[in-house]
């Protein structure tokens, strides 16, 4: 028996999510729901969001759906492992040699960057990473709700990736600031350091001392995030790796900059 298809092709970004090539693909055929696409390609999960971390097998089936190249989308899926360490069981996300924590990816809620989304109208892989609470792109506060009727941003109905699915009016830039400008350079850094985008992060890698160019992932984004804490409120020193994204954005921002920033200077940072 022959599966259903969408009848257009449409090119993935370098840096799109997976979640967003399958929005892209059901506004393009204005189908309004992702369900009935899900459904088509065999996929049975009641959180959308959650096709980048899908088995390999079941996003070719998507691919096959939605007429994208498997080895595209492949490249930027996450693989889920369960890791033990310390006496605690973690779950974690595999994107090649990025290693991530689980808890530090929003895959329910939809975070874009109206800013952004002007330059290219795709969602960007970054906007996952829930350790990141502006673009690395636009350096835009990501907004998560419509500010017009307040209701969430989410995957399981579209209009369009800079749409609320609710009211169907576009989400307008964020009224809050940008990222500080002297922010900037450090933040990206660790945003390149947990990407997602294939080839960023070896080379985020290969700009730090060459002390660190032997280092995994996981033990850098938990370098920076330890030091970014100890560079805080002391009330902080001691938070947990899996609630990093519950601390107040401000907060948050400074500990993955910080934390970046003495990882560029490592190890005499600590003692200019």
């Amino acid at each position: 028996m022959s599966v259903r298809r969408v009848r257009f092709e449409t090119e993935l970004a370098s840096d799109e999510s997976i979640p967003g090539a399958l929005v892209r693909a059901v506004t393009a055929h204005v189908l309004y729901r992702t369900q009935p696409v899900l459904q088509a390609a065999g996929i049975n999960i009641t959180r959308p969001g959650h096709v980048q971390i899908l088995e390999r097998a079941e996003l070719g089936h998507l691919a096959h759906v939605i007429r994208y190249a498997p080895d595209r989308l492949n490249a930027i899926r996450g693989q889920r492992v369960m890791t033990r360490e310390e006496g605690i069981t973690h779950q974690r996300v595999h994107f090649g040699n990025v290693h991530m924590l689980r808890s530090h990816m929003d895959l329910e809620r939809r975070r874009i960057s109206p800013l952004s989304l002007q330059l290219s109208n795709h969602h960007r892989l970054p906007w996952l990473n829930s350790l990141l609470p502006y673009c690395p792109v636009s350096f835009e506060r990501l907004v998560h709700e419509c500010p017009a009727c307040e209701k969430p941003l989410g995957w399981r109905m579209t209009w369009g990736v800079g749409i609320c699915e609710h009211c169907e009016q576009a989400i307008p830039p964020s009224p809050e600031p940008l990222l500080p400008k002297h922010m900037r350079e450090d933040y990206c850094l660790f945003a390149r350091l947990s990407s997602a985008v294939p080839d960023e992060w070896s080379a985020a890698r290969k700009a730090l001392p060459s002390a660190l160019h032997e280092v995994g992932s996981a033990t850098l984004i938990r370098m920076a995030l330890r030091i970014g804490f100890l560079m805080q409120n002391p009330m902080i020193a001691n938070v947990r790796m899996h609630a990093a994204p519950e601390l107040p954005v401000d907060v948050l921002t400074n500990v993955v900059t910080d934390g970046a920033r003495m990882l560029r200077s490592w190890p005499t940072g600590f003692v200019e």
